[in-house]
């Protein structure tokens, strides 16, 4: 509900215009302006901090913590041709996503724009079957093509953990994975992309996940799955690394980036016991067992399958 503050003079206004209410609470000088404010009275009521800068043009009332969905309602007051794009798209569409914290909007603008408290304008054209809008007035990239972007401009720990989470929930396969990089041949961070569309088709969440899956096939063993949901005894449904489905036969790949914590080494043997009360066997690898014994790793697993 709009609220009523008194001024110095006695008179009732409007705290802020009601075109803000649609608009998550962020409304603009001009909308104020139509609104009945005075051009004397919104500047006042800027300058003494009344009304404060959600970014750009978009203004919102005092002590309003501004969120990303403010932002982007202040991205469209600001530059209505823009874009919202990449992580920032991603944060929007997935709520659950694992990206690094952000006060910025990253948007794509046709032409050069100055870069403002809030908002990172990047000069991109993206494809119009690549965008959407939103919500009025507020243009979005579409989620495929967003992830795509995401994982080729944030940095590698960051893009490495939207991937696993990527590889998990399933939100874009293998194939259109491949189709949206294209018109991305010559873009930069194509060779990462390249690397992402490899595992995402192999299904694996990682690097070293990648590097098991290319030791398993190349020595022929198969009847395995990757990252496919299992539900134990408990109820509670799991996504193993690697399963031999037939064997009940798991193999955890312990990456040096998820597993160095004291945190990370209990989880990992909460998970092993929960999966030996359903009656699966797990076999963990690591890196150095991939870069120097392979050949032991490999002796192991056909060992615990013959017995399984």
């Amino acid at each position: 509900m709009v609220g009523m503050h008194h001024d110095l003079s006695g008179h009732l206004y409007q705290r802020v215009p009601r075109v803000s209410t649609p608009q998550d609470g962020v409304f603009s000088r001009e909308q104020a302006f139509q609104a009945g404010f005075g051009r004397g009275a919104i500047e006042y009521r800027i300058r003494s901090g009344i009304w404060t800068e959600a970014a750009g043009a978009g203004l919102v009332e005092r002590d309003e913590p501004v969120t990303m969905l403010q932002l982007a309602n202040a991205l469209a007051l600001t530059w209505p041709d823009a874009t919202i794009i990449g992580p920032s798209a991603v944060r929007l569409w997935f709520i659950n996503a694992p990206l690094p914290a952000s006060s910025t909007l990253m948007c794509a603008v046709p032409k050069k724009r100055r870069q403002c408290p809030g908002l990172d304008p990047r000069r991109l054209i993206l494809p119009p079957s690549e965008v959407t809008e939103w919500r009025r007035g507020i243009m979005i990239e579409r989620r495929q093509p967003a992830l795509v972007d995401s994982l080729a401009w944030l940095p590698p720990d960051a893009a490495n953990s939207l991937f696993s989470w990527m590889v998990l929930h399933r939100p874009i396969s293998a194939d259109d994975f491949a189709l949206l990089l294209e018109p991305r041949a010559k873009h930069r961070g194509v060779v990462k992309l390249r690397q992402y569309q490899q595992w995402l088709a192999s299904g694996a969440a990682s690097p070293l996940e990648f590097c098991v899956h290319c030791v398993l096939r190349d020595a022929d063993i198969d009847g395995w799955e990757a990252n496919v949901p299992i539900t134990l005894l408990d109820g509670k449904r799991v996504w193993p690394d690697i399963l031999f489905r037939k064997e009940k036969v798991v193999v955890e790949v312990d990456s040096r980036g998820f597993h160095l914590t004291a945190a990370a080494f209990d989880a990992d043997r909460i998970r092993d016991n929960r999966y030996h009360a359903s009656g699966y066997q797990t076999l963990r690898v690591t890196w150095r067992m991939i870069e120097d014994a392979p050949d032991q790793f490999l002796s192991d697993l056909k060992a615990l399958l013959a017995i399984r």
